[in-house]
């Protein structure tokens, strides 16, 4: 009998412990290890990786555990051989069960490939159409793959410049890892030029705002400034100076966040990286809940609304047309560096003055 109390006793005593650990696994949420592809360390824009992380993790926080392992973000080191590696690496690696593409050059390296042993995010798309990127009804129609598409056209850029500013010879700044991971973007610029009867010349740019100048073609009368990521925001005030003492209308592909540096003028609206961030963490949540990568909308509208740093038009002497004018944001109207002022009293009275038909 007392050996039956002892063992009722611990039977008692044991059971708790059991049911709270058989609660704890049915509580369990599934982990989800994701890895990050990047073209190389953060320079201008060092926050937003942890930017993407955080609006992940809050989205599908209570439904999965998801994790970035240090070891699973990688960079390309600024290079088309790094791109690639980082990419095969992670697309190899089997403790990773997504990739999101967090660059421009990565994520073009993944949208030249066609097929993905795991989901692929690739939210960085500069201009779809440049690339050449896979599209079918709205989505990329690939298995595991895909991408946000900001709807950023050069044409449609060449296009606005052209209504800003007359111009014969075009000098597109372009970062040098870019052009060596899109091929035909030269023949496809180009082209692009023929139409609008314009010369354009591509510079290829590292990290020198000085080399970039040097670089520009004889002849130069506009430039069109891509998005150059190995630049330091020091190094970007340095380009935007250097074309304004050169009385050079520039056109940003970036849109208004360059326009309010001092570009002349831009159509992209300001950058979100908040609601991009918010869309790639909807994405990932998607795939999660089983959801086909290759099925979800690639659509990510932006919008357009040219804007015009009146500043610097004054600086390098363009005057916008009136009728573009009144249909852009311009910025900097105000004129700060005025030597004399007049009321309109003061203007008439020194209108009749100097008037040489009342003088006589």
């Amino acid at each position: 009998m007392k050996h039956r109390l002892v063992g009722l006793t611990a039977m008692l005593l044991v059971l708790p412990v059991v049911c709270l650990a058989e609660t704890n696994n049915l509580t369990k949420l599934p982990i989800v290890r994701i890895g990050i592809a990047r073209d190389g360390p953060s320079i201008r824009f060092p926050a937003n990786v942890d930017l993407f992380k955080r609006e992940i993790v809050d989205l599908t926080s209570g439904e999965f555990d998801v994790r970035f392992p240090l070891d699973k973000t990688i960079h390309g080191s600024w290079t088309i051989a790094g791109v690639k590696r980082a990419v095969d690496l992670l697309l190899a690696d089997p403790e990773v069960d997504l990739i999101v593409a967090l660059g421009p050059n990565v994520s073009n390296e993944v949208l030249q490939r066609r097929s993905f042993p795991k989901p692929v995010i690739a939210p960085i798309v500069i201009d779809a159409e440049l690339q050449g990127v896979p599209l079918k009804d709205g989505t990329s129609g690939v298995k595991n793959l895909t991408y946000i598409n900001s709807f950023t056209s050069f044409d449609r850029d060449m296009k606005a410049f052209l209504e800003v500013v007359r111009f014969r010879r075009l000098a597109v700044l372009v970062g040098s890892l870019a052009l060596e991971s899109v091929p035909s973007l030269r023949q496809k610029v180009r082209r692009v030029g023929f139409e609008y009867t314009i010369d354009i010349e591509i510079v290829p740019v590292d990290t020198s705002s000085e080399e970039a100048l040097d670089a520009l073609p004889p002849g130069t009368d506009a430039v069109y400034v891509t998005p150059l990521l190995r630049f330091t925001p020091t190094e970007f005030e340095k380009l935007v100076s250097g074309l304004i003492e050169r009385n050079l209308p520039s056109f940003s592909m970036w849109g208004r966040d360059e326009v309010e540096t001092g570009i002349l003028a831009g159509v992209a609206p300001r950058s979100d990286f908040q609601r991009l961030a918010r869309r790639v963490a909807l994405d990932v949540q998607s795939i999660l809940l089983g959801e086909d990568a290759g099925l979800l909308e690639v659509a990510f509208p932006r919008g357009s609304e040219l804007t015009i740093n009146m500043a610097t038009a004054r600086a390098i002497g363009v005057y916008p047309p009136w009728k573009v004018l009144t249909e852009a944001e311009p910025l900097n109207e105000a004129v700060e560096d005025i030597e004399r002022r007049y009321t309109l009293d003061s203007a008439v009275r020194e209108a009749i003055a100097a008037n040489l038909d009342l003088a006589a």
